[in-house]
Parts: C-alpha cells; sequence; structure tokens
C-alpha cells in the first residue's frame, strides 16, 4: 500500500501513515480483547534461528534531540466511576511449552550489552517520585534473585571492591532485608542502617563484614559506632519478638562454636569476650560494664541475670573470677542451697562423696604485710538509726542440729577448737576481751546440761599455781556464787565420782552452809534441827592450841548436839577439868538417893551411902568413871 514494490516473502507492505480503527490480527486471528495480535496460535513461518513477533527497527533523524523510543505505551482510563484492577503498560504474560521440546533460558525482559553505546546507559530507568505504596522496582514472586555486579542503594559510587553501598542523608534511612539472603563479597563497605528481618522474621547470610568500621579478617562482623547524635546508643541491637509457636527458645544472641577435624591446640574459646574499654583523651566513662543485665528485663515466672547449666566435673566452674578486683552481689546468695529473704548467704550440703564435709572452708595464708591480725571470719553488726527495739544481737548463732530418721551423731559441737590451732606464743581456744558492767558476761552458759573443762580453770589470774586445777583470784571485791533458788542443794568436792567424798556441804535451802563475816571475825555453821555440825576427823598439827588462840580470838561458847571427842583432856584456863576415863569402879548395890536435903551434923552413914552411890552413878553415866 502506498509502496513502489514489495518482496516476493511479503503480504503487505505500508509506507506512510497508517490509520486502522477497529482490532487487527497479524499472521493470526484478531482478539476482541486485543487492538494487535501477532501470530496466535500459528507457528511462525520464518527459518531463521532467532525470530521475533515484532521488532522496532529505524535510525532517528538528526531531528530528534529529545528521545527516540522503540516502543511507547500511553494508556488511560474512560472518564467514568469504575474501578480497574490492574494497569501494565509492558507485560510478559506467559509462556507454552510445546510437547518434546526444551526451552533453555525464559527472559522476561532482556538488555543486551549492545544498547550501551551513551553517555549513561540504564538497562532499566525508573524515575517515579517517592508515595505510599508506590515502587520503582517491586518483586512480589518468591524466585531468587540474581546480579552479577554491584548494588548501590540511594548513592552512585563505590569505594574499593565494594559489591553493596547503601547511603542514606538522615539516620533513618536504610536497608531492610525481609527474607532469606546471602551476601558473599569479601568487602561489604558503607552499608549504613542496616535492618534485617524488620517486617518478619527472617534471615540474612553474610561474610567478613565490617559496619561502620575498617574491614577486619579476623572477624566475621565487626561493628563500630552508629551515626547517631542521640545520648544512648547501641552496637548492636537485637528487637524480635516471638511468634506464638515459639513455645521452646527465643535466643537474642546464640553462639555456637567448634574446632576443625585436625591435630592441633586452641588455647582459648570464649562464647563471649569483653576485650577493652578506651577512654578518648578528655573523656570520662563513669561506668564500664562487662554485662549488664537492666532491672527492667524480668517478665518471666522465672528470671535469671545470668545462668550456668554446666555439670560438675574436673576443672569445670559455673563461675570463675581468676581477677584480683572486688566482687559485690547485693541480693541474696544461695550456694547448694536456695536463697532466702532473711538471710545474706545460705549454703547447703556440698557434692562430695567423702567422709568430710564442710559447708564453709576457709584457707588463709598470710603475706608479710599482715603484721598484726588475720581473722578467717568477722563479724560487725548494727542497728538502724531508728527508735526500736532490737530483742538480739547474735554474732554467731548455732541454731539446730537435725539427725535423719535412722542415723546416729556420735559428737555434736556448738563451736569447736582443734589442737593443732595452738601455734602461737599465746593460744586461745576462746578469747572474750568485754569488760565488766551490768548484765554482761563474756561466757554465760543459760543452759542446764553440764559444763565441762578438762585443763585447768582459772578465774582472775591467768598463772597457772602448779598444785591447783581451778585458782580464782579477784582484787576488788566479789563473792563466788552457787544459787539454786530456794531448793536444799549439796555442794560436794569427790576424789572419784563413785569413791570417798573430801567435802560435802548441804543444806535445806534456806540456811547459809557456810557464813563468814570479815568485819566480826566470826564463822557461822548453818543446818537443820537434826544436825548443826558433824565431823569424823578434825585434825590440827599445832601442839598448843587446836581450835582458835588465845586471848579475845576463842571461842567463847559451842553448841554441840551429840558427842564430843578429844584426845586427852579438856582444859579450861590453864586447869584441866575433864580428863581420860578413870576405870577399876564397881557398881554399888542398894538404894540411891540425890533427892533429899540432908543436915550433915545428923545424916546417918546408910543416908550417905545411898548419896555416894547416887554420885557414882552420875560419874559413870557421864563417863568419868568406869569398871
Amino acid at each position: 500500500m502506498n509502496a513502489a514494490s514489495f518482496l516476493s516473502t511479503e503480504t503487505l507492505r505500508v509506507t506512510g501513515a497508517v490509520n486502522i480503527s477497529g482490532t487487527v490480527g497479524l499472521f493470526g486471528p484478531f482478539n476482541a480483547a486485543h487492538l494487535v495480535s501477532i501470530g496466535g496460535s500459528n507457528i511462525h513461518s520464518g527459518s531463521a534461528t532467532s525470530i521475533f513477533a515484532a521488532v522496532a527497527q529505524y535510525t532517528a533523524p538528526s531531528t530528534a534531540t529529545v528521545g527516540a523510543s522503540g516502543f511507547v505505551s500511553v494508556i488511560a482510563s474512560q472518564a467514568a466511576v469504575f474501578t480497574m484492577g490492574n494497569l501494565t503498560h509492558f507485560e510478559a504474560n506467559q509462556t507454552v511449552k510445546g510437547a518434546g521440546s526444551t526451552i533453555t533460558t525464559v527472559i522476561g525482559f532482556r538488555a543486551n550489552g549492545s544498547i550501551a553505546t551513551g553517555t549513561n546507559n540504564y538497562g532499566f530507568y525508573s524515575n517515579i517520585a517517592s508515595a505510599a505504596t508506590t515502587w520503582q522496582i517491586y518483586m512480589a514472586g518468591t524466585a531468587g534473585n540474581h546480579i552479577a555486579s554491584d548494588i548501590r542503594i540511594a548513592t552512585t559510587s563505590l569505594v574499593g571492591s565494594e559489591k553493596l553501598r547503601v547511603a542514606g542523608t538522615t539516620n533513618t534511612d536504610g536497608l531492610i532485608v525481609n527474607s532469606t539472603a546471602a551476601i558473599n563479597p569479601v568487602s561489604i563497605g558503607a552499608m549504613d542502617n542496616v535492618v534485617i528481618g524488620a517486617s518478619s522474621s527472617q534471615a540474612a547470610t553474610f561474610s567478613t563484614t565490617s559496619i561502620r568500621v575498617a574491614i577486619d579478617t579476623t572477624h566475621s562482623l565487626k561493628i563500630g559506632a552508629p551515626n547517631s547524635s542521640a545520648v544512648s546508643i547501641v552496637g548492636a541491637g537485637f528487637d524480635a519478638t516471638a511468634p506464638s509457636t515459639a513455645t521452646a527458645n527465643l535466643d537474642g544472641f546464640k553462639s555456637t562454636l567448634g574446632t576443625a577435624v585436625a591435630a592441633f591446640t586452641l588455647i582459648d574459646l570464649a562464647h563471649f569476650r569483653v576485650f577493652s574499654t578506651t577512654a578518648g583523651a578528655g573523656s570520662t566513662i563513669t561506668n564500664a560494664y562487662g554485662f549488664k543485665v537492666e532491672s527492667t528485663f524480668p517478665a518471666a515466672t522465672n528470671n535469671y541475670g545470668f545462668y550456668s547449666g554446666l555439670a560438675a566435673s574436673t576443672n569445670n566452674y559455673g563461675l570463675y573470677f581468676p581477677g584480683t578486683a572486688k566482687n559485690y552481689v547485693n541480693g541474696e546468695v544461695g550456694i547448694k542451697q536456695a536463697p532466702a529473704t532473711q538471710t545474706s548467704l545460705v549454703v547447703g550440703f556440698p557434692s562430695t562423696t567423702g567422709t568430710l564435709a564442710w559447708g564453709i572452708n576457709v584457707y588463709l595464708q598470710g603475706t608479710t604485710f599482715q603484721t598484726y591480725s588475720i581473722a578467717a571470719h568477722q563479724s560487725f553488726i548494727s542497728t538502724a538509726a531508728a527508735v526500736y527495739t532490737l530483742s538480739e544481737a547474735v554474732h554467731y548463732d548455732i541454731f539446730a542440729t537435725s539427725k535423719g530418721a535412722g542415723s546416729t551423731i556420735s559428737a555434736c559441737y556448738g563451736f569447736r577448737a582443734n589442737n593443732n590451732i595452738a601455734v602461737g606464743t599465746f593460744n586461745y581456744g576462746f578469747h572474750c576481751g568485754i569488760n565488766a558492767a551490768a548484765n554482761t558476761y563474756q561466757f554465760y552458759a543459760g543452759g542446764t546440761a553440764d559444763s565441762y573443762f578438762g585443763g585447768n580453770l582459772f578465774m582472775g589470774t591467768s598463772a597457772t599455781l602448779g598444785w591447783s586445777d581451778t585458782t580464782m583470784i579477784k582484787s576488788a571485791i566479789g563473792v563466788i556464787s552457787q544459787v539454786s533458788g530456794t531448793t536444799a542443794q549439796t555442794y560436794r568436792i569427790y576424789g572419784t565420782t563413785t569413791g570417798p567424798k573430801y567435802l560435802s556441804l548441804s543444806h535445806d535451802g534456806t540456811n547459809a552452809i557456810i557464813d563468814t563475816s570479815a568485819s566480826s571475825g566470826r564463822v557461822s555453821i548453818g543446818g537443820n534441827a537434826t544436825s548443826i555440825f558433824g565431823l569424823s576427823h578434825l585434825l590440827f598439827t599445832d601442839n598448843t592450841f587446836d581450835i582458835g588462840a588465845s586471848g579475845a580470838t576463842r571461842p567463847r561458847s559451842g553448841y554441840f548436839s551429840a558427842s564430843i571427842t578429844v584426845g586427852t583432856s579438856i582444859i579450861v584456863g590453864a586447869s584441866q577439868v575433864v580428863a581420860a576415863r578413870d576405870t577399876g569402879w564397881s557398881a554399888m548395890t542398894g538404894t540411891t538417893n540425890k533427892a533429899t536435903v540432908y543436915d550433915t551434923a545428923t545424916v546417918t552413914l546408910a543416908q550417905l551411902a545411898g548419896r555416894v552411890m547416887a554420885i557414882q552413878a552420875a560419874l559413870t553415866t557421864h563417863g568419868l568413871l568406869g569398871a
């Protein structure tokens, strides 16, 4: 049409402008939904190895100084109220593979390298302005994406061998990776504000990577300080919400390390290592933490700031602090036992299976600096500055010993000092330096159990007298008291528990056993109505006076309820009044008479004989005379 000639292979040749109204079908039937249909279901008639449905091939004239396009699409919707689902300017809709055929590569859109003859060359160019739900590139499929060269986001420059550079003008610009991604070049530079899995919980894989710091091939990931002016910044932040399917674990940081299958020695393997803190010139760091758990952390039924499930074994430690810095624990601590709020430290039974076990064992070896004192345990107790009363302040409290059913405890000690502590010049199993005051005792045993002292007992002195097991020396006025209320008691000093008693003093609970008065020089020995004073033997070595001395210090009178035994005689003043019994006396017969009053001038011999008989009988009864 309007053509001078056409080729024998041509069916139609049109020269000039053509205006066709209606649908057109080329090399096949037309389709009412298509303005132009090419081919249809017919087999292409061409025999070349590369065939095309439509080709735009022309030479732009010199007047085309603005642009030249092979295909241009301008589509508009009709001026009417309706909704169009999709408007697509260029669409690759379907590829049908005939039975028995094979297609090596299917391409939706291709820009060959031969188009790159301009100053600037773009395989795909989009200039759509940013707006809500507006995308320049949108890949909604699930197939992977491959880019053989580099990617530059918000920048046209690269540094070195970078394969990905993301730049932004503000701190909120960034790169969001929401699906599985593998980025494996040696270097990734200028990657600002990267968020992985922000919209959904997905994964990303990187090789050696540095973020805001120079690349370091000894690090899989090295992170510098963020480009932020905030008062709090974070090198790496983990912000994840567990979905309802995550019923076992949600880990913010997980480390799994191992060694290669080879014969070698790795000196240290640290899952988490805090290496150093550097304070720049002029800066001050108030607090530096190797690991910190904030108070906002607890939200679970059980919350652990640090948890170690390491099993007991040789050289295994749940906590190991070889440094020399102090350690501070503010909360209650439990060792082998759950902590209790009323106890700062609770210690349970150790894991040993040996014959000995200790709750706390202290080993101290002093250095040459400790020239004054070394104490394995020291206790300081104080009360709050407030008006109140504390019932007890106990520095060491032995509370209870529980004996399990069927078990036997041979000896139980509240406090024990073994003999192997005695290596000093002075050695004290228990030492107390409390000064005397009202209601103040250095040693107070308020129980009813017996008290036993195997060695000598010294009171008021520390010097042994050699011959005394118990020594009491008191320079000031003092009283030694044994009190048992109003109960009758006996004070005994035994040779043995079953042998003869060297001293036994008893009373009825009211009267004193022995009471002395230093002012009067008197000794009162009390008792009951039956026996006031009884002695089996009272021996003295003084040859002049057996009891007392001459002058005012001699006893005035005495009362004895039974008998008195003397060795030879009783002397009053300087005269003997009673001596040994005079024997050889035979008893008289007849009638005694001691009651009748006789006149010596008229008394008869028989009456006088009766009176003599009465006197002999009385002296015999008293024991002065005898047969």
